[in-house]
């Protein structure tokens, strides 16, 4: 039967197109926070990479291209009130790229291959005991690489020791919808404007301890006085 107006190769085009849109792989989603959600629109989890069994604060992604420092630094809701302070590439697990130095600090970085699997940092302070760096608060931004994306996730606050360690996961998928292998693995640390790492603000037990110093000695100061 012919329909009024309408060719068959009119039909058959619009038929095509209808099949084509169906069966057509979905688009990828522009790259978006975790926030507040479990995950975000492209399926990222912050327990997508764990730094010393915690979860990542937030994620970002997926994101085209290969990261660097200038693309990790427009992530606006990981920045950092002073505007002094910005992301650096610290190291990244490529071959010849896995080690990194920071305010007397020595990093090393391995990751492990595959669609999963397990990352170390390893830290050396250069300045030996009299002056001992670790453990020290750092901010991080972990970057796990595969096919033409890559994924990033923040970790606020962390403790760096001698020996640290965390998993990782892709979770995303190619443009042929599989899952890809890992790339390479990135840390990205927050500086200031010196080059080195954001000086710790005190805790209160810190604090505490400093005031009881200073009580002792102007305890033994007095007591000098007396004696003499």
């Amino acid at each position: 039967m012919k329909l009024p107006g309408v060719s068959m190769q009119s039909a058959l085009s619009t038929a095509a197109l209808v099949l084509a849109s169906v069966f057509a792989a979905p688009s990828a989603m522009a790259a978006s926070y975790c926030g507040a959600s479990l995950s975000n629109a492209d399926d990222l989890s912050k327990s997508d990479m764990s730094f010393d069994s915690m979860a990542a604060s937030d994620c970002y992604g997926v994101s085209s291209g290969n990261d660097d420092a200038l693309t990790i630094n427009t992530l606006a809701n990981w920045a950092d009130p002073d505007p002094a302070l910005t992301w650096a590439l610290l190291a990244k697990s490529d071959t010849g790229n896995n080690s990194g130095s920071l305010s007397g600090i020595d990093f090393t970085l391995t990751a492990s291959t595959g669609t999963a699997g397990t990352w170390t940092l390893e830290a050396f302070d250069s300045n030996g005991p009299s002056y001992a760096n670790l453990p020290a608060t750092m901010d991080f931004v972990g970057v796990l690489k595969a096919s033409n994306g890559f994924a990033a996730y923040w970790f606020d606050d962390v403790t760096v020791s001698a020996g640290n360690a965390g998993t990782w996961t892709i979770a995303f998928v190619n443009k042929g919808g599989k899952t890809p292998d890992l790339s390479h693995l990135s840390l990205y640390t927050r500086i200031d404007g010196s080059g080195g790492i954001p000086a710790a603000i005190p805790e209160a037990r810190t604090y505490a301890m400093m005031l009881v110093g200073l009580g002792l000695v102007g305890f033994m100061a007095r007591r000098a006085r007396i004696i003499v």
